[in-house]
């Protein structure tokens, strides 16, 4: 488990995110790029390389305290911190970015605002309600 020297394609230490899994109650932690685990999470073909910022498996990442040999090879059946950050970040949790968390709301309300488009009728007119109206949140009975 040594650092990579500069010539790596590491993501920067300071912008990463943790990944953790727990396993029979050890904690397992490693620093990732936030939306490259994601796409690692979702299947997409991802090096890991450019997914983690250090070589290194913590029990506690804050506290830096690393995670031993003996657990790793209990645990995941390896050593191979490759093999086991790609364990961690495909079936553990990442972190979500505030900027991250935002987009995914966003989506989420666009996704439901496109819903309502195509689903409801203004009960007045017999057409769809406008997504405008839906976006802005007008079609409230508040506002009437």
């Amino acid at each position: 488990m040594k650092y990579q020297g500069s010539a790596s394609k590491m993501v920067d230490v300071d912008r990463a995110v943790i990944a953790r899994i727990k396993k029979e109650g050890h904690i397992f932690e490693i620093l990732v790029d936030c939306d490259r685990a994601l796409e690692l999470k979702k299947g997409k073909s991802v090096g890991i390389d450019d997914v983690t910022a250090t070589d290194d498996i913590f029990s506690d990442v804050k506290k830096g305290d690393r995670a031993s040999a003996t657990e790793l090879q209990k645990f995941f059946g390896t050593t191979d911190v490759k093999k086991i950050s790609e364990i961690i970040v495909r079936q553990g949790e990442v972190q979500l970015t505030a900027k991250h968390r935002a987009q995914e709301r966003e989506e989420k309300r666009k996704r439901i605002v496109n819903l309502i488009h195509r689903n409801a009728i203004d009960s007045k007119t017999g057409l769809p309600h406008p997504a405008n109206r839906t976006r802005d949140g007008r079609g409230r009975g508040a506002y009437r």
